[in-house]
């Protein structure tokens, strides 16, 4: 459970995922005045909801009204450092979904009231087996690959025993900050085998074009295409 109300930071390129940890550095004015404020709350209330900003935001980025993605991922400061010229690092914990259902943008920074976005399941046990063996075998040849380290697979799949909390965090690790629109259709996503299928879709398609690119038996130049 968590307050309506809540304060907003948007960035660019930045998804957060529930069960993932995210360092903020603070240094915008408008921003430390948050900070300032979230700390000033019992440990339990230090919440702050990380919003997508949406392609085309750069001329509004100063004001409240740059566009943001609209589900987002209230987390929980677990630590913080205040810095001597008053900026600060945060270490945020994410731990739900959040739809905005309306803002308040009459202070320094944005507050929204937010909804939690309850998550759908896989339909059964052995359909949740299934997916997660499909991700299992789809990281083992990632990681043969080279694209993995082993540990990290390992610590995450032996780590998080419910199939939504696995996908979130591989999303989360993976997907670099460039794919961060993918990231965001993850987030949005409520039914869990959905989200299994876009990670393994982006997986199977990062795999191959790993190997394609070090295929060094493809004849040069490449057969004219038939059409």
């Amino acid at each position: 459970m968590f307050p309506r109300l809540v304060p907003v930071f948007p960035l660019p390129g930045c998804v957060l995922f529930p069960g993932a940890v995210l360092p903020l550095h603070v240094y915008e004015s408008r921003y430390r005045a948050m900070a300032r404020g979230v700390l000033e709350k019992s440990s339990d209330d230090r919440l702050i909801a990380i919003a997508l900003l949406r392609p085309g935001f750069q001329d509004l980025y100063q004001t409240p009204h740059a566009p943001i993605h609209h589900v987002v991922c209230v987390g929980r400061v677990i630590e913080h450092e205040q810095l001597a010229d008053d900026r600060f690092n945060l270490l945020l914990l994410g731990f739900s979904r959040a739809v905005i259902v309306g803002e308040d943008q009459t202070g320094e920074f944005r507050k929204a009231h937010v909804s939690p976005l309850p998550s759908a399941g896989a339909k059964d046990a052995s359909t949740e087996s299934e997916l997660r063996e499909a991700i299992g075998e789809l990281m083992k040849e990632a990681t043969d690959e080279k694209l993995i380290h082993p540990a990290v697979v390992n610590h995450l799949l032996a780590n998080t025993p419910r199939l939504e909390h696995c996908i979130d965090l591989l999303t989360y690790h993976l997907l670099p900050a460039e794919d961060s629109e993918l990231k965001q259709r993850v987030l949005e996503e409520n039914n869990v085998s959905i989200r299994v299928r876009i990670l393994t879709r982006w997986l199977r398609n990062t795999i191959d074009e790993h190997k394609y690119a070090r295929d060094t038996t493809r004849a040069w130049p490449p057969e004219p295409s038939p059409n």
